[in-house]
């Protein structure tokens, strides 16, 4: 093959071949992040006396980085998510025999380390005692976390009462006016019907000749009359307010209700129950 040949199969050769790019790389998917607990810590040593703001300075230097170092954040915020409470104190001054005290809180949720007492100490054997009790502190935190938001997840919200009626009284003015027309009525009806129980009432005359009398029956019918008829309307009228205000209670023993919050993946809202 001549050269002018080769050159030109090379050349055809090398044309169909075409550079691709380098498909780019997925980049990785970054994890949520999510904000570190914040940890408050709160030193007292007062029943050290002079020594107190030494011993408060010391520790809190110390237990700071332990608490960064497991994934907590120090603040002096008082809403933070956990408090750490040490209390510096003597069981036996003469002697300096310190103790220590650890409270850890979360919400309503507290973790209380064992006392660890601290016989003779100095300065550095005191503060070592502390330094030991690190991890377990860390520990306690995680704890305290854990039962607060188990305590927060369990809790059943309150139900809210719905705002009842006003309460309706057995007996309202239509009924106490109709007591009282009944009862005026009821003393003419019995006036009445003593007086026409005495009939005509005749007097003995002085002088013998003739008797005299006085008839009860006109006016005993007169207040009979009268008497029965303003009883029964009285009656009537508290008969008549003892069924309204029946009725009423009824009604509103059927309006009264609870309402209850709803709150679920697909739903917020309220609830109601209602007694038919």
């Amino acid at each position: 093959m001549s050269k002018p040949a080769i050159f030109m199969t090379a050349v055809l050769l090398a044309g169909p071949l075409v550079v691709l790019p380098r498909p780019a790389e997925a980049a990785p998917a970054s994890e949520p992040s999510t904000d570190p607990a914040q940890v408050r810590l709160v030193i007292d040593a007062n029943a050290l006396g002079d020594a107190a703001k030494f011993f408060s300075g010391a520790i809190a230097e110390r237990l700071g980085p332990v608490f960064e170092d497991a994934g907590y954040k120090v603040t002096d915020k008082a809403d933070a998510d956990v408090t750490v409470r040490v209390r510096l104190s003597f069981y036996n001054e003469e002697d300096l025999d310190y103790q220590v005290d650890v409270d850890i809180s979360a919400g309503s949720e507290i973790v209380r380390l064992e006392t660890v007492g601290c016989p003779q100490c100095v300065d550095d054997d005191l503060l070592t005692k502390v330094d030991e009790q690190g991890a377990a502190m860390t520990d306690a935190i995680g704890k305290a976390l854990a039962q607060a938001r188990d305590a927060d997840s369990t809790t059943e919200p309150p139900a809210t009462q719905a705002s009842e009626p006003e309460e309706v009284a057995p007996i309202g003015a239509l009924g106490g006016v109709g007591i009282g027309v009944a009862v005026l009525g009821l003393g003419a009806t019995v006036a009445g019907a003593v007086e026409l129980s005495r009939g005509r009432v005749y007097d003995q005359p002085a002088d013998g000749l003739e008797l005299g009398y006085v008839d009860h029956r006109p006016p005993g019918a007169v207040l009979l009359g009268v008497g029965v008829p303003v009883f029964v309307a009285g009656a009537a009228m508290l008969i008549a307010d003892v069924v309204i205000r029946s009725n009423k209670r009824k009604r509103r023993q059927e309006q009264t209700g609870t309402t209850y919050p709803l709150m679920g993946p697909d739903v917020v809202g309220l609830g109601y129950v209602r007694r038919f």
